[in-house]
């Protein structure tokens, strides 16, 4: 207990002898540690470390199922699976030409929302395996 208060009270000295720098550094350090602990707090209330939707949706691919895939995808809260979407349905959309797919450059829009231009491959591939279209 005495080692602590002593390694307190010498933090507090050294802050105490750096002036108002050390005293600005001190509250800037607060300040991105709380920043920090909040975002690593919405980051596992989204929930984005959990990607276990994705292989069942490349092997349904790999059948040839587009469309419960996409109905899938638009269940799941993920960033990842809005990526997935988008490319889905861009490579899946008969009224683009194989060109404008191949050119990657096509407007999204409506697939996501609230973003323009996007820049979405037209495969999808996978550690080795062949390329999904």
């Amino acid at each position: 207990m005495i080692e602590q208060t002593n390694l307190i009270t010498d933090g507090i000295e050294l802050i105490t002898k750096g002036g108002p720098v050390m005293m600005i550094l001190f509250l800037v350090s607060v300040v991105t540690l709380a920043i920090i602990l909040v975002k690593l707090y919405q980051f596992w209330r989204a929930g984005l470390g959990k990607t276990a939707f994705v292989a069942p949706v490349i092997d349904a691919l790999h059948r040839g199922e587009h469309e419960p895939v996409l109905m899938a995808l638009r269940n799941e809260p993920h960033p990842v699976a809005r990526v997935m979407e988008c490319a889905i349905s861009t490579a899946a959309n008969p009224r683009l030409s194989a060109e404008d797919r191949d050119a990657g450059d096509v407007d999204q829009g409506a697939c996501l929302a609230g973003v323009g231009k996007v820049i979405c491959c037209g495969e999808v591939r996978v550690g080795g395996e062949e390329a999904v279209e």
